[in-house]
């Protein structure tokens, strides 16, 4: 053989070697393990789209849905069934705390209706009840949310030997603005508007400040309060304080006043007309009481 063909042998030989080799390696190693993946179950809860601060309320637009595996998921997360919207779920609730963004939003940080008595509250403001009727709560139409003003009506007391110098002020009954421009947190334990209707409550919180609360205490104890509302959107600030009494109001005790101030009688007696003509009658007796018929004195008719 000559040597070309020597080196072709060779060639092919190794060849041959190479390929039984690889064979061999081939069939000796095992099929590599196929892997399947578990399907973990998910469940679609609604958390933040960003941070959402203490006090705000839930809505569509800074809340998001988000996909979570199923074993993550607590009791107090939102976890949405069919198409329900985030209004249907949490009805814009208010939040007590804060949530960052992208973090479930959780029932348990929900305002109750004390949290959020606390959290509407401006600063330096106190909520402070009344007892309301319907008649002292302008028939009910007076709802969270407004503004009104507080009115005290009261029975004036005064000193033996005083009655003379206030008659033409006061005899018994006297009514003065406590406050103006309060506004109402809530009626009974209710802090949000009736959707329709009228609400007549018990009670009704208002806010105010430290003195304005101290205002509110005193005035309850000297007589009955009222609400007046206030036009919406009216800041108007009454200058001037009008005294408002039983003599101001009623005409007869006006005229009472004014006879006993003609006459300087020393506002025992007072002139009355009757159809049986004009009377004089006592009022207030020194000596104690005495019979009608004992200082009444007819006057012919004119």
């Amino acid at each position: 053989m000559n040597k070309k063909t020597l080196i072709i042998l060779g060639v092919g030989l190794l060849v041959s070697i190479g390929l039984s080799v690889f064979m061999m390696q081939s069939l000796s190693k095992k099929p590599a393990p196929q892997v399947v993946e578990k399907v973990v179950p998910k469940k679609v809860v609604l958390a933040a789209a960003g941070d959402i601060n203490a006090g705000d309320r839930i809505s569509n637009e800074n809340t998001k849905w988000i996909e979570i595996p199923e074993t993550d998921v607590e009791p107090s997360m939102i976890v949405r069934s069919g198409n329900e919207t985030v209004y249907d779920i949490t009805k814009n609730a208010k939040l007590s705390t804060k949530i960052l963004a992208d973090q479930p939003v959780l029932r348990s940080a929900f305002l109750t209706n004390a949290d959020i008595m606390s959290a509407s509250l401006d600063d330096g403001k106190r909520a402070v009840a009344i007892e309301v009727s319907a008649s002292s709560l302008a028939g009910g139409f007076i709802t969270p949310g407004d503004h009104v003003d507080v009115i005290v009506t009261f029975a004036v007391r005064t000193r033996t030997g005083d009655d003379e110098r206030i008659s033409h002020m006061v005899n018994r009954f006297a009514s003065q603005v406590v406050l103006r421009h309060v506004k109402v947190l809530a009626i009974d334990q209710n802090p949000e508007r009736p959707e329709k209707g009228a609400r007549v409550g018990r009670t009704a919180t208002l806010e105010v400040d430290d003195l304005g609360a101290r205002k509110l205490m005193l005035a309850s104890n000297m007589g009955g309060l009222s609400l007046v509302l206030r036009a919406l959107g009216d800041e108007s600030v009454e200058t001037q304080e009008h005294l408002v009494t039983d003599v101001t109001v009623g005409k007869i005790y006006r005229e009472i006043a004014r006879t006993q101030s003609e006459t300087g009688n020393s506002g025992n007696y007072v002139r009355v007309l009757t159809s049986g003509g004009v009377q004089n009658v006592l009022l207030r007796s020194q000596a104690g009481y005495v019979p009608p018929a004992a200082y009444q004195q007819d006057y012919p008719n004119n």
